[in-house]
C-alpha cells in the first residue's frame, strides 16, 4: 500500500472512530438506548438504508389485492426516503409510484397507464408530516437513526412506551412506539394527515412489525401491516414484506 492509501485508510478509519465516540457520547434516554441495542444498531456511521420489499394493497374485500415490488432508500444522519414501486393486478402490469421525503419537502409521481401526474407536495405541511411520520413508523427498519439522526425528538412515557418526534415549523409530527413483552418493536401508532374532499384530517393510523431477522447485525422486522384505525376496528390497506436489505 503507498503513502496515499495509507493516509486516505488512516483518515477514514479516523472519521468511523470520531463518529463512533460522537454516537457513544449523544445522550439518549435509557430505554431508547436499550431499543438501539436490541436491535442491533451499529456505532459506526452509516449513510443509508436499502430493502427490497413486496407485498399487496388490500382494497375492498370483493376485489382481488393489488400486488407491488418496491425498493426503498431510507436515510441515516437525516430524515429522508426515496420509495419506488410498481404494481400488478391479477398479474398485469398497472402503474408505479415514485415517492420522496427529505427534511424539506416531500413529493410523489403516478403512473398508471400512459399518464403520468406529479403531486409537488413542499408547500403543503400536512403532506410533508404524513412522509415524516411513516419515516418515524419505519425506524425499526432503519435502526441506526436511533443513534444518529439528531433530528429524532425523544420522549419516554412509561414503561414499554417511547415517542418519536419530528419538528416541522412551531409543529411535530410524532408517534407511539409499542414494544412487545421481550422488548421487540410490535407497532408504531400516530395520527396521520390524511387528504379529503374536504381537505387534510386526522386519522389513527399504525403499522405493526413482526418475523424479525437478522440482516449484518441488525434485527430487522420483515413483515409488516399498515392500517387505518377506528375505535376498536383495524382496516388493514397494504401488507409489506421485506425480501432483502443492507445498510451503506
Amino acid at each position: 500500500m503507498c503513502a496515499t492509501e495509507q493516509e486516505d485508510g488512516a483518515a477514514t478509519e479516523d472519521t468511523r472512530s470520531r463518529a463512533a465516540r460522537a454516537a457513544e457520547a449523544r445522550v439518549l434516554p435509557a430505554a431508547v438506548r436499550r431499543l438501539a441495542d436490541d436491535l442491533g444498531a451499529s456505532r459506526e456511521r452509516t449513510s443509508h438504508v436499502l430493502m427490497l420489499q413486496k407485498g399487496q394493497v388490500l382494497l375492498m374485500r370483493r376485489f382481488s389485492p393489488v400486488t407491488f415490488a418496491a425498493i426503498e432508500k431510507v436515510g441515516v444522519s437525516a430524515p429522508a426516503f426515496t420509495w419506488k414501486s410498481r404494481y400488478r393486478w391479477f398479474g398485469f402490469p398497472i402503474g408505479a409510484i415514485h415517492e420522496y421525503f427529505t427534511p424539506l419537502s416531500a413529493g410523489r409521481s403516478i403512473r398508471a397507464g400512459w399518464s403520468e401526474s406529479v403531486v409537488d407536495t413542499q408547500e403543503q405541511d400536512e403532506q410533508w408530516a404524513a412522509a415524516a411520520l411513516r419515516y418515524l413508523a419505519e425506524l425499526p427498519w432503519h435502526a441506526d437513526s436511533i443513534v444518529f439522526n439528531d433530528a429524532i425528538i425523544w420522549d419516554v412515557r412509561g414503561r414499554g412506551r417511547i415517542r418519536a418526534a419530528l419538528r416541522y415549523g412551531e409543529n411535530l409530527a410524532k408517534v407511539a412506539i409499542d414494544l412487545s413483552a421481550d422488548g421487540a418493536v410490535a407497532r408504531i401508532r400516530a395520527n396521520r394527515p390524511v387528504a379529503t374532499k374536504n381537505g387534510f384530517q386526522s386519522r389513527a393510523w399504525a403499522m405493526e412489525f413482526s418475523a424479525y431477522r437478522l440482516f449484518e447485525t441488525r434485527w430487522v422486522p420483515t413483515l409488516a401491516e399498515v392500517s387505518w384505525e377506528d375505535g376498536n376496528k383495524r382496516q388493514i390497506y397494504r401488507r409489506i414484506e421485506v425480501e432483502d436489505w443492507t445498510c451503506r
